[in-house]
């Protein structure tokens, strides 16, 4: 999957008029979804022993919600709309 560049790198020195997220329920529930996977990734992945204390299992609970953090950072939607402002005419300059 290509990554696009920043949104307006194509506006030029002119900028960007306007930007506004496109983010919606769907896009909520599929970076829930994909947080879930990376948390059950991350308990199958991240060390516990059977007789953990305190601190084990403190740092067990760190690995797992850090998984799951990254895999919905990693994965989150960032749909952006935005518009190009004009440039300035040469009468205004």
């Amino acid at each position: 999957m290509p990554l696009s560049g920043p949104a307006g790198a194509e506006c030029g020195p002119a900028g960007l008029s306007w930007s506004e997220s496109k983010l919606d329920v769907l896009d909520v529930l599929l970076t829930i979804g994909v947080s879930a996977i990376g948390g059950i990734i991350g308990a199958a992945a991240c060390p516990l022993h059977d007789s953990s204390d305190k601190d084990e299992a403190r740092l067990y609970g760190s690995c797992v919600a850090g998984a799951a953090s990254f895999a919905g950072f990693l994965f989150a939607s960032r749909t952006v709309n935005y518009a190009c402002a004009a440039p300035p005419s040469p009468a205004s300059r």
